[in-house]
């Protein structure tokens, strides 16, 4: 209810927010309604003071004439309020009741009130007055009355902040005009001029050469003009609550700077350093005339978030016509600017961030060029360089536009795609782009000025199979997203993207007409115009700004590049210069050709990519060694030390003359059932000291072992059986009975009658059969031969165990075996037999075990072993690093003077910490099973943070784009490698050996190399840096997964339809999330946890099992892994713990397992609570915690 209608008394009054029909020249709300304007004076007692109606009247007429027509205020007094009444005349039925409609307007307030009253004159006038009182009544009526503004000339309020808001404005900034509300993109544009300090990344400035004489007077006219036409040019910004508006001034006051002089430079400057009032327009005029007074320079300097490049062409273009033509041009004001606000409010936002979401699904990050861009910068410098392409080559590639049926700005886009690939390595290419913001359905949306472009991301996936024409169509498609959907702002983008940002690069392509210097100009023609550039900038490192030219010019490139975010200045100077250099080629190259991707090369062909990284040359006597094998190998140590102590396994101590005796039994047996070169033979023993004679006895024999974990589950132990096809299983009595029957079973403790057959020892010969993850869901056996075990302890011997041996005194060390048998990284720690140190066998049980792992180390004094750096970083914490030995190597006491480090990227705290550790050598190897175990490494001293180095003795290592082609130091590829540790392939799978052993192109005809599958980067150090997968393999704990093979399983249950297995981060590291489709009825994830438990091994299991309808989809058909829900984890059955000792075993055991309180209890166990091997750390975590 508004105050003062008391005496109305016929019900509600309605406040309600619209606007009248303009297009109605009577304005009248609907038929039968009549207008009438009352305005409204407010003395300063308060009184609420209203003119007659014929006073009334002068003013209806005032405000019906146009507010420019000179003399139509003269004599007016101006109302503080001016409140329009439309009153309803339509007949109504006699009644009673018989009602009467009045609906009033009061600036931005809709009042409708419905009331029987008899006298609607009576009543349209009590509702202005109580208007009036209702809008004035927040300030006292001095303050009201000072503000100068007719009030039949209306204030436009789009963005809908109400008289209240406007008078506080125009307080501080005179009469409005019209207050619109900010677009996304000048929000976005603000925030970064704020940002910037002092230094405006985005403001911009014309400079227009002039040549002629000019008018000083009349130019100023004629901008003026413009402006009056295109009034919304000349507004600023101002927050007003929590938004951001355009203020548009009545009467704006348009800076001008009228200068004589020589010193260009300079004044040029003095237009850019002078900052604009916040509280003024955001554009002013500059004008330099020479002493002759015929060269003139004019310079407009104006705010993006006012002007895009566009507009400031129509805009200068307009004041030029405006002044030729003395103010008789033909007025193309464009459509009213509150028109495109109107058609921005009404977009269907929802609808265009999905279709955003859909084209950019799939991304899986950001493409940055420079390495601080994405994080702000003090260092706000710009610098530009313009190049101009020829003639001929900007007609060729118009042509070649045309002749694909592509825009040539698509031609332009995909050059630079390419320019960026070959920078970044990245196959799938984002950059940002403008779009005009200009939508067609606003009729003559070409004439209206502001900022209307909006900045949008550019997908381009770069396939080197596919011809140029089916880039530039899918360059096409993205546009229609881009053309249909051109308003969303870029943080909304980038939400519905999923990622904080997705560029750094921003590519413009700018068709702006240019003024021909023999167009005549002024009022008598004498006036030319000779050049026109721009000065401006964004905050991207890097801006391309591309006009394509015409049949008489060359395409113009501007280059803007921001020095800051790069390292250095010549580090910016380098990677802008190879960036443009790409680009030019990528154009010259896309001139002419409309083939495959992979045939045209960006690269400077100058310049090669990172070159071949090859292991070092071993010495002499090093080189002596790699013909032979490495059971004679260790025959030889036995024969030169056969006293020294080989092997401790718990009871077990055996020298080197007893475990070569041992072998030799075993391998006579061996042979006496056919056992040579080329044979298979699976051992599947407990983690004993008879495994590693088994081991050498298989290879006395010179046949290949094929080693099963005994943790496997029987159905696991059948499909390797199957797939290797062993001639011979070596088995104790406790695993022989998990044989199948057919296969043959020899005892380890078997011995032969005779002496062992030395047959003859080809290095080429297979060695052995290591069962790895398999897409298909069945394991995959890597075939490996001797020659790379040989060549991994060459080069151990010189760049591991000399140093290490030297720095402990040259003793004997202890080397703990902790990495499981059926894993070829168990050599690590094998190979220090053949340099005479010992090897203690650590049991299941103890090896899982920190403290108790630790403690043996300490009683035995262990020297050194192998972990993975999740164990690694365990074991840390546990104190491996504290003990005496590991701030001197020579001392008598506990403490490992050597860590090796694989089977998964290390973290920067472990690195530092073996770094920082005096006392011990830290060492990382990386290798895949497809190349002998290991084929680069780094010590922890050749760089501050983790590497895995360079390739081992014998190896080369590559880092190629998509196209094989070497990628500089610094950029991201695909490692492949080759040499003499080169796997045959996988047993009995051609298909899958000729996808991942390619033909070398760089190696003589025949020679292979692997491709890993890894994501690296050579550093200007030449050590390699391991970025990630590129497929879908992931490592969990050691472990090489494919998440394919377990979703195999899955789906080979009963009750599940479709499944997904996906890592995932918990508090223990990364771990596998299942995803079921039930097939039917709802299925148990502890029954389906159960039935992978019997024919997977533990680390395949997945930690979770979650059930949903439908897996999610994006627009590529493919899953769309951000669209899956949170893992869901089974409950787990608990009882509550009793007594003090056991609450705090089972809160710690929650604490550091990352589950909710209760969660693990006296009666969980690990594998139920996390399925994680480190379970045990957990434990002895909660009894040292119990203890304290």
């Amino acid at each position: 209810m508004l105050s003062g209608l008391a005496e109305v008394g016929r019900g509600p009054v309605l406040a309600m927010v619209g606007e009248p029909d303009r297009d109605d020249p009577a304005r009248a709300a609907a038929v039968g309604v009549r207008r009438r304007v009352f305005p409204v004076f407010v003395r300063d007692d308060g009184a609420i003071v209203q003119p007659t109606a014929d006073a009334a009247r002068d003013f209806t007429i005032a405000g019906e004439l146009s507010p420019h027509t000179p003399g139509v205020f003269d004599g007016l007094v101006r109302p503080d309020v001016h409140v329009d009444i439309h009153v309803s005349e339509r007949p109504v039925a006699p009644s009673p009741d018989r009602v009467a409609v009045t609906a009033s307007f009061a600036d931005d307030r809709w009042l409708l009130t419905v009331a029987g009253h008899q006298d609607a004159a009576a009543l349209a006038g009590a509702i202005a007055a109580a208007v009036a009182r209702d809008v004035v009544s927040d300030g006292p009526p001095s303050a009201l009355t000072a503000i100068v503004r007719p009030a039949e000339v209306r204030v436009e309020d789009t963005a809908g902040v109400g008289i209240a808001a406007i008078r506080d404005i125009e307080r501080a900034a005179g009469p409005l005009a019209a207050v619109h509300p900010a677009t996304g993109l000048q929000e976005g544009l603000l925030f970064h001029r704020d940002l910037s300090g002092d230094t405006d990344v985005y403001l911009s400035q014309t400079i227009t050469e002039l040549t002629g004489p000019l008018d000083v007077a009349a130019l100023r006219a004629a901008a003026a003009r413009t402006i009056a036409q295109h009034p919304h040019v000349a507004g600023h910004f101002r927050r007003v609550g929590e938004r951001t508006v355009l203020v548009v001034p009545r009467s704006p006051d348009i800076a001008w700077d009228v200068s004589t002089g020589e010193d260009r430079e300079r004044f040029l400057a003095q237009q850019r350093e002078h900052g604009f009032d916040g509280d003024g327009p955001l554009l002013r005029f500059g004008l330099l005339t020479a002493p002759d007074g015929q060269q003139h320079t004019w310079v407009l300097t104006v705010e993006h978030a006012i002007l895009d490049g566009w507009s400031i062409w129509r805009f200068l273009r307009g004041i030029l016509d405006e002044y030729t033509r003395h103010g008789s041009a033909i007025e193309r004001s464009g459509p009213p600017y509150a028109a495109y606000v109107s058609w921005l409010t009404a977009r269907d936002r929802a609808a265009a961030r999905s279709a955003w979401g859909d084209v950019l699904a799939g991304v899986e990050g950001p493409l940055l060029v420079a390495p601080s861009s994405s994080a702000p910068t003090a260092d706000r410098r710009s610098s530009e360089r313009v190049l101009t392409l020829d003639v001929a080559l900007t007609a060729r590639l118009r042509h070649a536009g045309t002749a694909a049926r592509a825009p040539l700005s698509a031609v332009y886009e995909l050059a630079w795609a390419l320019a960026l690939r070959h920078e970044t390595g990245r196959a799938d290419v984002l950059f940002g782009t403008v779009t005009s913001g200009r939508p067609p359905e606003i009729p003559g949306i070409d004439d209206l000025l502001g900022l209307l472009f909006n900045t949008v991301p550019v997908r381009v996936r770069v396939r080197p199979g596919a011809n140029v024409q089916s880039h530039l169509d899918d360059l096409t498609r993205f546009r229609r997203v881009m053309l249909a959907h051109p308003d969303v702002p870029l943080s909304e983008i980038l939400a519905a993207s999923g990622h904080r940002e997705l560029f750094d690069t921003l590519f413009v392509f700018q068709n702006i007409p240019v003024t021909p210097p023999t167009e005549r100009l002024g009022p008598d023609g004498a006036l030319r115009h000779r050049a026109q550039t721009v000065r401006d900038a964004t905050h991207y490192p890097l801006t391309i700004v591309v006009n394509p030219g015409d049949e008489r010019a060359g395409a113009r490139i501007r280059v803007l590049s921001r020095p800051g975010s790069w390292p250095s200045d010549a580090d910016a100077d380098a990677a802008t210069e190879r960036l443009v250099s790409a680009f030019v080629r990528a154009l010259e190259g896309l001139a002419d050709h409309t083939g495959a991707l992979a045939a045209l090369d960006v690269g400077d062909q100058g310049v090669t990519g990172a070159a071949a990284l090859e292991g070092a040359t071993p010495s002499d006597d090093d080189a002596a060694l790699l013909d032979a094998t490495v059971w004679q190998l260790l025959v030889q140590r036995a024969l030169v030390d056969p006293d020294g102590l080989a092997i401790v396994a718990g009871p077990v101590r055996w020298t080197f003359a007893e475990l070569v005796h041992r072998a030799t039994r075993l391998a006579t047996a061996l042979q006496e059932r056919g056992i040579g070169p080329e044979s298979r033979v699976a051992l599947y023993l407990p983690r004993d000291a008879r495994m590693i004679v088994a081991l050498f006895a298989v290879f006395a024999a010179h046949a290949a072992y094929v080693p099963i974990d005994p943790t496997l589950p029987p159905t696991r132990v059948a499909d390797i059986l199957r797939e290797a096809d062993p001639a011979v299983v070596v088995a104790d009595d406790a695993f022989a009975v998990a044989v199948p029957s057919g296969v043959r079973v020899v005892p380890p403790d078997a011995a032969g009658g005779g002496p062992l057959v030395e047959p003859e020892r080809a290095l080429d010969a297979l060695a052995y059969v290591i069962f790895t993850s398999g897409s298909t869901g069945k394991p995959k056996g890597v075939a490996v031969p001797y020659r790379g075990l040989t060549n991994m302890f060459v080069n151990h011997r010189a760049e591991i165990f000399s140093p290490v041996v030297a720095a402990a005194g040259r003793r004997r060390l202890a080397i703990a075996h902790t990495t499981s048998f059926a894993f070829d990284a168990s050599w690590e720690q094998l190979l220090w037999l053949l340099e005479g140190h010992s090897v203690h066998v650590i049991d299941d049980d103890m090896r899982r075990d920190p403290r108790a792992l630790l403690a043996y180390f300490d009683d035995h004094r262990i020297d050194g072993f192998d972990v993975t750096p999740s164990y690694g970083a365990v074991l840390v914490d546990e104190g491996l690093l504290a003990r005496e030995r590991c701030a001197d190597p020579i001392v008598d006491g506990p403490g490992v003077v050597f860590v090796s480090l694989g089977g998964e990227a290390v973290p920067d705290a472990l690195w530092t910490a073996l770094r920082d550790a005096p006392g011990v050598h830290g060492y990382n190897l990386y290798g895949p099973t497809e190349y002998t175990i290991n084929a680069l490494g780094a010590d922890v001293d050749e760089r501050p943070t983790s590497t895995v180095g360079r390739p081992i003795t014998g190896t080369v290592a590559r880092v190629l784009d998509d196209g094989l082609r070497p990628v500089r130091p610094g950029v991201p590829g695909e490692l492949y490698l080759s040499g003499v540790g080169l796997a045959r392939g996988y047993l009995g799978r051609s298909d899958l050996t000729a996808e991942r052993f390619v033909a070398d192109p760089f190696g003589m005809p025949g020679q292979r190399m692997y491709r890993t599958g890894d994501l690296a980067m050579v550093g200007s150090d030449g050590l390699i840096t391991y970025l990630g997968r590129s497929d879908d393999q992931v490592k969990i704990r050691g472990h090489r997964v494919e998440p394919a093979e377990i979703a195999s399983a899955l789906v080979a249950l009963s009750g599940v339809r479709r499944a997904a297995v996906v890592p995932v981060r918990s508090p223990h590291g990364t771990e596998l999330a299942a995803y079921v489709v039930p097939d039917g009825a709802p299925v148990s994830a502890a029954e389906i946890t159960a039935a992978l438990r019997s024919r997977l091994p533990d680390y395949l299991v997945p930690a979770t099992v979650t059930a949903v309808d439908e897996l999610p989809l994006n627009v590529n058909g493919k899953l769309d892994v951000r669209a899956l829900p949170e893992p869901v984890r089974e409950p787990v059955e608990r009882q509550r713990p009793i007594g003090d000792v056991e609450y705090l075993i089972a809160d710690a055991m929650a604490e550091v397992l990352g589950l909710e309180r209760w969660a693990a209890t006296t009666t969980s166990s690990c594998s139920a609570v996390t399925r994680c091997s480190l379970c045990a750390s957990s434990r002895d975590c909660g009894h040292r915690r119990a203890s304290t």
